[in-house]
């Protein structure tokens, strides 16, 4: 078996200043620190395919660009990144740039800024596969212009020779992923993946078609378990920074074991995240119970003071199964569904 391509090991990140709600890069001025990110772990081999689930404010991108070493200076992190040999934080910052373009390939969240508007879409793609992969110019526009076909884009080859802001958002998203594929790194990391368009199944058979015939790592970030199913054989449940699930991608959608997660597959989606602009579902302010307490349909007394670890089911080993809840049997009964049901009501009401 194939040594870790990138481990992460115990991952706590504090910013200095709370950041505003889905935007790790920018916070309030006066605020005191804040833990977005509490005791994160996961490993890939060249090959796997690993998804962490979780709505707005969970932590996804903060997690996301640690892994790619584009935080913030705000940014307090403990624990251990590394990828091959090397841990991340040590790697001098030219170096850990050009390992982004050629090993590590990153598509982050949001569209906007991603691309120099003073370039084309063209000169963006073909970059990496000729700057790292040495080849002519032609060679990699027909792979470009190929891709962004398999992709759905209409006109590609038009598409090369506009610029970032004639481009319409589902097409941009389409490019981002497609710049990243063109450079065959070793770990793609995506950081919500499609947008909701009509071309999504296409983009995200494209995607695990190519990580399967590369062997490449694959790192998805998601609030869909649907986008999680398509892209993963592993699935991580993230909540308030946290993994309270651990386990395989058919086990996640069959037999959820930790009552977020199994809200999620019910679209009993409590509203933990939907929090006013600057505030994000918060660790620190539970940090001596569980942080899922005020929307589980299970909660009791010792959740309230008792903050449950990750720790493997009966007969399991961690990561194949595993999961951060005081009950053993977290299957819920009618009466504890309808009970759930009529909280988020009142959460929306």
């Amino acid at each position: 078996m194939a040594p870790p391509l990138l481990v992460v090991e115990h991952l706590t990140i504090r910013f200095h200043a709370r950041p505003f709600i889905g935007s790790p890069t920018r916070a309030e001025p006066s605020a005191p620190p804040f833990e977005a990110v509490r005791d994160v772990g996961f490993w890939l081999r060249p090959g796997d395919s690993l998804a962490l689930i979780g709505e707005r404010g969970a932590g996804k991108t903060t997690i996301a660009l640690a892994v790619a070493g584009l935080l913030s200076p705000n940014a307090q992190t403990s624990g251990v990144i590394r990828f091959r040999d090397a841990i991340i934080s040590d790697i001098p910052a030219p170096r850990r740039a050009a390992l982004r373009g050629a090993e590590i390939a990153l598509v982050q969240a949001e569209n906007a800024g991603v691309l120099t508007p003073t370039l084309t879409i063209g000169t963006h793609l073909l970059e990496a596969p000729m700057h790292h992969h040495q080849l002519t110019r032609q060679a990699a526009r027909n792979q470009a212009v190929d891709l962004l076909a398999r992709f759905g884009v209409a006109a590609p080859t038009t598409i090369l020779r506009r610029y970032p802001h004639q481009i319409a958002p589902h097409d941009l998203r389409a490019i981002l992923i497609a710049m990243a594929m063109l450079s065959r790194p070793a770990a793609l990391i995506l950081d919500t993946p499609v947008i909701r368009s009509d071309r999504d199944e296409i983009i995200l058979q494209e995607i695990r078609t190519w990580q399967e015939s590369t062997g490449a790592a694959l790192l998805c970030f998601t609030d869909s378990p649907n986008i999680a199913q398509s892209l993963a054989n592993r699935a991580m449940t993230l909540y308030a920074g946290m993994i309270v699930e651990s386990c395989g991608m058919n086990d996640f959608i069959q037999a959820p074991q930790h009552p977020y997660s199994q809200a999620l597959l019910s679209r009993i989606s409590f509203d933990g995240f939907e929090t006013p602009p600057g505030r994000i579902g918060s660790i620190g302010s539970a940090s001596i119970g569980c942080p899922y307490l005020p929307h589980c349909p299970l909660a009791e007394e010792r959740c309230r003071f008792d903050l449950p670890p990750l720790r493997p089911l009966p007969g399991k080993s961690w990561p194949l199964r595993a999961k951060a809840c005081h009950h053993e049997n977290t299957a819920l009964t009618e009466n504890q569904r309808n009970t759930a049901t009529q909280h988020k009501r009142q959460n929306i009401n």
